[in-house]
């Protein structure tokens, strides 16, 4: 049902994507040929409007720019650039009303209180667990994920970085070397800490009946833990077979208990049958404000993705981070299926598909071959002069479009492959 829903919100984003266009172009008196939901084989017509069986995407045929034996009077640069540019565009309007709809039911975030490993290049520097990290290098922290977007897109290496943490009260300045990951990454190495309080208990697990949603984890087998991530940490180092069994020292309406539970192993990790607590904090904005914090967010998340483009193409950042149709669906429904509040579910649905629409639309706008900023680049060159025919341009995009098709698979198949190895 979550991929179903993923799916859905993934079509709705393209159909606005070619409203986009569609709207433009009758505005411009272009000839709209066809109006397709969805590919493969057709199911209802009416008029030029279409649905197909394949629901994954949407496409409008617009005769005076797409079709190669059009032989009619060239249309304005206007309509044309017009045109071509609303589909972009109504992606990122999409994503402005879904950023500001994020902030009027709830904008969920994570402070950046971390949970800080012994053999870590924080801890080495200074930093502890329960630090609150306010800033890098100057640069203002206010949730956790401004952390990894920060050391991904502005760190130099090989030098430090000056990261201030507030402790009790104080803020403390520590330099922190940063160290790099096998996959290229560089990080300060802190994770996002997690309370040692129940949150939920799954009603099929080993831990059903014995622990319970507010428990406060203070030892596991005798070891003093702090934070959920050490219990999780421990386990990891210590837990061997398909099945392991642990003795927890629980914190319950003020007397400490001692409870046996199993832990069963799941792939690559353990699964304990319940989880922390989350640390997620909500915002909320009137009308107005959430309008404003919208654009705003839309604005950081353009950046955001020139940036991480520039870093990309010049290998600083690896494609293994980029996804196709079955990642991103993959990726929405997990947020759909993640064990938390209703408000906290919706509310990251709702931002992941503002992200997705808004990237949608900033890559519609690359000047390649078959994308929408490649058709303007021809049509800005015809200002200047530099008009090329129509068969030449179409032929141009059509082996634009097989390219991108081609790394379409070659991205579908990496992201089937990491779904199969529990890597989404």
């Amino acid at each position: 049902m979550n991929i179903l829903l993923a799916i859905i919100a993934l079509l709705i984003m393209v159909t606005i994507h070619e409203t986009g266009h569609y709207l433009a172009a009758v505005k411009s008196g272009l000839t709209v040929e066809e109006f397709s939901i969805g590919f493969g084989p057709l199911i209802y017509k009416k008029d030029i409007f279409e649905i197909r069986l394949i629901p994954l995407g949407a496409y409008v045929m617009i005769k005076e720019l797409e079709d190669p034996e059009y032989e009619g009077e060239d249309i304005p640069i206007g309509a044309k650039i017009n045109t071509l540019i609303w589909g972009p565009l109504s992606n990122i309007l999409l994503g402005i009303v879904l950023f500001a709809l994020v902030f009027i039911i709830g904008n969920v975030y994570y402070p950046a209180v971390v949970y800080v490993p012994k053999d870590s290049p924080s801890y080495k520097a200074g930093i502890r667990t329960g630090d609150k990290i306010v800033s890098i290098d100057k640069h203002p922290i206010k949730q956790f994920t401004d952390i990894t977007s920060y050391m991904m897109m502005n760190y130099e290496p090989p030098r430090s970085v000056n990261v201030e943490v507030e402790r009790k009260g104080k803020e403390l300045m520590f330099t922190v070397t940063p160290t790099q990951t096998s996959d290229g990454r560089y990080i300060i190495g802190v994770a996002l800490y997690y309370p040692p309080v129940v949150g939920d208990v799954m009603e099929d697990s080993p831990a059903y009946g014995k622990v319970q949603k507010g428990d406060k984890i203070v030892s596991i087998n005798g070891q003093p833990v702090s934070s959920f991530n050490e219990v999780y940490e421990y386990i990891m180092k210590t837990a061997t077979g398909e099945r392991y069994s642990y003795t927890l020292g629980i914190m319950r309406n003020g007397k400490e208990i001692s409870v046996k539970i199993d832990v069963v192993k799941d792939k690559d990790s353990y699964v304990l049958g319940f989880v922390p607590q989350s640390p997620a904090k909500i915002e909320r904005y009137n009308v107005i404000t959430a309008i404003w914090k919208g654009l705003q967010k839309t604005w950081a998340t353009t950046v955001l993705f020139f940036k991480g483009l520039w870093l990309m193409i010049t290998g600083r950042i690896s494609l293994k981070y980029v996804s196709g149709p079955v990642g991103i669906v993959a990726i929405m429904g997990e947020a759909l299926s993640a064990r938390v509040s209703f408000i906290l579910k919706l509310s990251s649905f709702i931002n992941m598909s503002a992200l997705i629409t808004i990237a949608l639309g900033l890559t519609n706008l690359l000047p390649l071959p078959a994308l929408d900023g490649g058709r303007l680049v021809f049509a800005i060159l015809s200002l200047f002069g530099l008009k090329i025919s129509r068969k030449v341009e179409e032929k141009i995009h059509m082996y634009g479009f097989y390219a991108l098709l081609a790394l379409l698979v070659l991205v579908t198949f990496k992201d089937i492959l990491a779904i199969i190895g529990g890597g989404l």
